[in-house]
């Protein structure tokens, strides 16, 4: 230690971060805690998204309160179809695994920047509600390098799915149908197995499309908004700026509310990515992996989009 000045060791460096990933997680788990217990079998407490999700897939799944209510449910048939075990659970149980899944997916994206992250507010309310946000973060950031991630987004919330003209600006044409494809592949798998879900969902989209919601929300209407996060990602694409495409899919959301910036953790893993194509294009791997250098002392301290599989044992 230098007369005013502390310099930190790598060991040490690597032990604040490991805390405060920790501290995070213990935050996380006491907060979600609490909100679950709040809940019930017969009462979504303030779970109302998961409890949408759940009560749509025992009933009239479309057709429901419009877009921008608590009990909407606007999403493909296919993510309901996907979650078929979890939605066959009572709704307390489904609960729990529900909030493990999304607090698993947010520890992973933020790191140890998961205390600061949940400073903000407005992360711990969208994961309390039970929104998709933590999972959609997720699939930008996989989608960078395995673009096949993006179905997850473009067949739920769907504008968000802009973020795939980072391909086609780089003019990386395999990854942008890769994306494509994908969607279309699991789209037509679930459309063979119920089809008229499907009609009824588009049916349900053409009804909101430009529905006044008059909650406290950013009132830029999306038909404006959806252009300019277009151009952002184009503009990401040639500079080689990869963070600000989560950016530019947050500002796709459908309808935008201070909740939905959760979307943004996905910036934090993305700093630094953007210096070579898709693993679909066949490129080499990332010169730099997922993460600022100058943030991380240790090559084994790096998270990649590849290892989205070992959330359990997420290295910080």
């Amino acid at each position: 230690m230098a007369l005013g000045r502390l310099q930190l060791t790598p060991g040490y460096s690597r032990a604040i971060r490991h805390g405060l990933f920790l501290a995070g997680l213990a935050v996380l788990a006491w907060m979600l805690y609490g909100a679950w217990l709040t809940a019930s079998d017969v009462s979504a407490g303030e779970a109302y998204d998961a409890r949408s999700y759940w009560e749509a897939a025992r009933g009239q799944m479309y057709g429901r309160p419009v877009l921008g209510s608590e009990a909407a449910y606007y999403y493909s048939p296919v993510f309901l179809q996907a979650l078929a075990p979890l939605m066959a659970l009572p709704f307390h149980a489904f609960l729990a695994a529900w909030y493990a899944l999304t607090a698993a997916a947010l520890a992973w994206v933020a790191r140890w920047w998961l205390p600061f992250v949940l400073l903000t507010g407005f992360v711990g309310i969208e994961l309390i509600r039970g929104n998709i946000e933590p999972l959609m973060a997720v699939a930008v950031v996989v989608g960078m390098r395995y673009p096949a991630a993006w179905a997850f987004i473009l067949l739920t919330k769907v504008t968000p799915g802009v973020g795939i003209l980072w391909f086609a600006a780089r003019r990386e044409w395999r990854s942008l149908a890769i994306a494509i494809g994908a969607t279309g592949a699991v789209a037509a798998l679930s459309f063979v197995v119920a089809p008229g879900l499907w009609f009824e969902w588009i049916r349900s989209l053409l009804e909101n499309t430009g529905v006044n919601i008059d909650w406290a929300y950013f009132p830029v209407p999306l038909l404006v908004r959806l252009p300019i996060a277009a151009a952002l990602v184009w503009f990401a694409a040639r500079r080689d700026a990869a963070w600000l495409v989560p950016v530019g899919a947050t500002l796709a959301m459908p309808a935008l509310w201070p909740v939905n910036l959760t979307l943004l953790v996905a910036v934090i893993p993305l700093l630094g990515w953007g210096r070579q194509p898709a693993v679909a294009d066949g490129g080499p791997p990332p010169a730099e992996p997922v993460g600022r250098s100058s943030d991380l002392d240790n090559p084994k301290d790096l998270v990649e989009p590849d290892q989205v599989g070992r959330v359990a044992g997420v290295e910080v």
